[in-house]
């Protein structure tokens, strides 16, 4: 008599229990060098059976810790940062050098603050003395009659922020009065002595040879620094009334100029809107989420023949786990006093792919061992649900808290980032275990007393059929197999290899925003318009030559001609420095070997040149016995121009090179400088994260699955199946034309654990199965499509329907990031349903065997 034939009266708790060891364990048991892997089943196997006994006080022990869980999120600080000034580069990143020149060099006065003002005729030019003038006039009135504040009396306006770059547009307005015969671009010569570079300011020119003929765009620049509260409070209050000023003016019929805002309050403003737009569409993915995981959780249970009113109580639970998972992740991350950034937007995509995975893993077994019907108690059937499921799971889930040990990695945001996506994968698991697994031991308890000749399959023979004959042609067709895979080189890898070649760091701005948003001209100008025709990189000079002495002025000539020679630079006599214009004030000879500084105190204070006071830092000495004042330059700034910058990428491209010329001068301390110097480190650091950090998870995924499997050739295939998915996807996205940078690095790093979970199962069953006797790769890969396949696809699907719907989003960069997931999503099913199966169908039996490098034919 079979043990779903006999009576459970006449079976005891142990009868039962030997039974089950005896059936289901024999081949554990006979694993003998799979130790680990046999110890970590027989505990899942207890562990089940305790949940089955108390099934009820387990999930409240576990609501209780998402109760816990809520009060400290409640209690404890949130410190949510979401700007990207600090904590997204190294430590000894370049920018944080050259932003502290930046502000040394105007006296540490604060955290730098810039915005841009432009200016289009609506008919005419900008050099015109019409358009010229009103833009000049409104300018003025912004900085002194918007009123930011006023205290006892007291009215505080843009000027009571912006020294000591109050007038850097001063010299323009100079340089137009004193023009009287016309301006030449970049530099302008004033009473046939002094050079005026106006290169900045007058953009989309008309020319005849260097004189301007018609300009239709022209830059004004604003420039403070924030070293307080109400600082910061009043520059952005300004932003707000120049952008209510500027709308004003646009609207009035009578002004003969179209003015456009560059600043961060109005980038921030459209970068809100934006968002608020692919909100709806991510809440339209939620919606769609919740139908495929309703329709998943169903469809398996009437795939087991298991479906009924009571299936429809599995769905809570299901929808509330990812949501335990996350709260207490966040709890558990601010507990270690630790904050939350905007990359960490994506830990959602990983609470939902990683809990509902898990979910549909244990449902799936928990049915088919339904269908068995050798339990009548749900003890035994959970002590085998969770034997066979947990290893896993916990090979996935050990490969992905890897990403905990990312809290080391070197950036700070990033680490951050990795340390909450570890917690919350570390947290699915155990909600998985002891939330999910003993509600659905009450929903669905074991069948008692019900043989198998009651149970009505929903498994005809035609789909049965279709199992066995896909295994077969998977493991008996060499045609099949080859073909598949030299189509997966062809069509996927050597795509993908390319793609991975294009990788870089870059930010478009205007990727972030909805196309009809405003701010997208400001973007516009300053990436299409303003970069290319004229890039001002700024090196300060932190320790400049003796200029009187002729070695160091040699080796500070040497200087100059090596950043001449960077790539883009303009004319040398575009560039601006003192030296210029002290030379033709001294009458210095073009060959002379040294300068005389002794007429440096008379030029400064000359009131033609005294607008080198703000590029030039110097102490003054006076001799009494000579009657004499000597000079000591202790800081200066060289402008120098470029042109052909197009992008963020181009500009960090650009630095670099900046900084490599600047290294081989170190006597000088020479500092290159860029407003967005900051960014540019983040976005040249950032392909690093995507790599390094995916990198350790399918690593450990090796490590964990030989730990627990015992064997190299299937680790080996599941930590290559998994790097596939990742690196394919990734590569994918790259030939496309997707780049990094700190918005899209959360959904690139999310890739490598949901990379991980797609081949797990399926790789682990199939490894399992080589200690059945008499089992060959037919029906070793039958039996892990029955118990992976299903599950896995289903979770994927799932998985991709949260960010379906942003694939149609106007704003680029979820696009892209919707496109990245629906790739990673085809992929993973190619591999899921194919070459995970034809790999291990390659493979001799011997090398995936119960030995751990080779196992004889005999032993089989």
């Amino acid at each position: 008599m079979s043990i779903s034939e006999t009576p459970s009266s006449s079976l005891d708790s142990d009868q039962r229990n030997e039974n089950f060891v005896k059936m289901e364990f024999e081949p554990l048991i006979s694993l003998k060098k799979q130790r680990v892997g046999m110890w970590l089943s027989r505990q899942a196997g207890l562990i089940g059976r305790a949940i089955a006994r108390s099934p009820l006080l387990v999930t409240l022990l576990s609501i209780i810790i998402f109760s816990a869980s809520c009060v400290l999120l409640y209690v404890l600080p949130k410190n949510i940062v979401l700007s990207f000034d600090e904590g997204y580069t190294t430590s000894d990143a370049p920018s944080i050098r050259e932003m502290k020149a930046y502000t040394n060099f105007f006296g540490n006065l604060g955290k730098p603050w810039y915005m841009g003002l432009f200016a289009e005729p609506r008919n005419g030019s900008m050099i015109d003395r019409a358009e010229f003038s009103e833009f000049r006039t409104f300018y003025n009135h912004i900085k002194t009659d918007l009123i930011l504040r006023e205290v006892n009396g007291t009215r505080y306006n843009y000027r009571d922020y912006c020294t000591p770059t109050c007038d850097i547009n001063e010299i323009l307005f100079k340089t137009y009065e004193m023009s009287f015969f016309g301006m030449s671009w970049p530099v302008t010569t004033i009473l046939w002595v002094y050079e005026s570079n106006i290169g900045k300011h007058f953009f989309n020119r008309v020319m005849k040879g260097e004189d301007i003929i018609s300009s239709q765009l022209e830059g004004l620049y604003f420039a403070a620094f924030i070293n307080s509260t109400d600082a910061d409070e009043d520059l952005q209050r300004f932003e707000k009334l120049v952008a209510r000023a500027v709308e004003a003016h646009n609207t009035d019929p009578t002004k003969k100029t179209i003015l456009t805002q560059h600043s961060q309050v109005v980038m921030e403003t459209a970068i809100r809107q934006g968002m608020q737009s692919v909100t709806s569409y991510m809440l339209i993915g939620a919606i769609v989420f919740l139908i495929f995981t309703v329709i998943s959780l169903l469809y398996s249970a009437r795939v087991h023949s298991q479906l009924s009113g009571k299936s429809l109580l599995i769905i809570p639970p299901s929808i509330l786990l990812p949501v335990f998972s996350l709260t207490t992740a966040a709890a558990t991350h601010a507990l270690f006093g630790n904050h939350f950034n905007a990359v960490m937007l994506f830990a959602p995509f990983i609470a939902l792919g990683f809990g509902i995975d898990g979910i549909l893993l244990l449902y799936n077994q928990w049915l088919r061992s339904q269908k068995k019907r050798i339990y009548d108690e749900n003890e035994g059937q959970l002590q085998e649900v969770l034997a066979e499921t947990m290893p896993s799971l916990v090979i996935t889930t050990l490969s992905s808290i890897i990403l905990i040990v990312g809290v080391i990695y070197p950036i700070t945001e990033y680490a951050q980032f990795s340390l909450f996506i570890g917690l919350t994968i570390l947290w699915s698991f155990f909600y998985q275990i002891f939330f999910f697994t003993p509600i659905m031991v009450m929903i669905v308890p074991s069948r008692r007393h019900e043989s198998l000749k009651e149970l009505k399959t929903f498994e005809t023979k035609t789909k049965r059929r279709f199992i066995d004959s896909y295994s077969a042609l998977i493991t008996r067709s060499n045609f099949f197999k080859f073909s598949v895979i030299a189509v997966f080189i062809l069509a996927l890898v050597i795509p993908s290899a390319i793609g991975l070649k294009k990788i870089r760091g870059n930010l478009d701005y205007r990727h972030l925003l909805h196309p009809e948003a405003k701010a997208n001209k400001g973007v516009h100008i300053m990436g299409d318009v303003v970069w290319p025709d004229i890039l001002q990189i700024m090196f300060y000079i932190e320790k400049p030559p003796k200029f009187e002495d002729s070695a160091q002025y040699k080796q500070f000539n040497e200087l100059v001609d090596d950043i001449q020679k960077i790539d883009g630079a303009m004319r040398m006599k575009d560039n601006m420095m003192f030296v210029k214009d002290f030379k033709k004030f001294a009458n210095t000879p073009s060959d002379a070997t040294s300068l005389d500084m002794t007429k440096f105190y008379a030029f400064i204070t000359d009131e033609l040149y005294q607008a080198w006071n703000s590029g030039v830092k110097y102490r003054t000495h006076f001799d009494s016995t000579t009657n004499t004042t000597s000079v000591e330059i202790t800081n200066m700034l060289y402008l120098v121009a470029f042109n052909g910058t197009r992008s963020l990428a181009d500009k960090a491209t650009l630095l670099s090179k900046c900084r490599e010329v600047a290294s081989r001068y170190t006597q000088f301390q020479v500092i290159p400088f860029d407003t967005e110097v900051g960014m540019a480190d983040v976005v040249t650091q950032a392909p690093e994260a995507t790599i390094i950090i995916p990198i350790a998870c399918l690593v450990s995924l090796f490590v964990w699955f030989l730990f627990f499997a015992a064997n190299l050739t299937s680790s080996l295939i599941a930590a290559f199946s998994a790097s596939a998915v990742f690196f394919c996807s990734y590569g994918l996205c790259s030939l496309m034309g997707a780049t990094i940078n700190p918005f899209s690095i959360g959904a690139l790093v999310s890739l490598a654990p949901l990379s991980i979970k797609a081949v797990v199962p399926f790789a682990y069953f199939f490894q399992l199965s080589s200690t059945m006797q008499k089992n060959d790769n037919v029906q070793r890969i039958r039996n892990s499509m029955a118990k992976a396949l299903l599950p896995t696809v289903l979770s994927s699907i799932c998985s991709s329907a949260l960010l379906l719907p942003v694939l149609f989003v106007p704003i680029r960069l979820f696009s892209c990031l919707s496109m990245l997931s629906f790739i990673h999503f085809l992929i993973s099913l190619l591999i899921q349903c194919l070459i995970l199966p034809i790999l291990f169908s390659i493979v001799p039996r011997v090398l995936t065997g119960t030995g751990c490098l080779y196992t004889a034919n005999d032993a089989f």
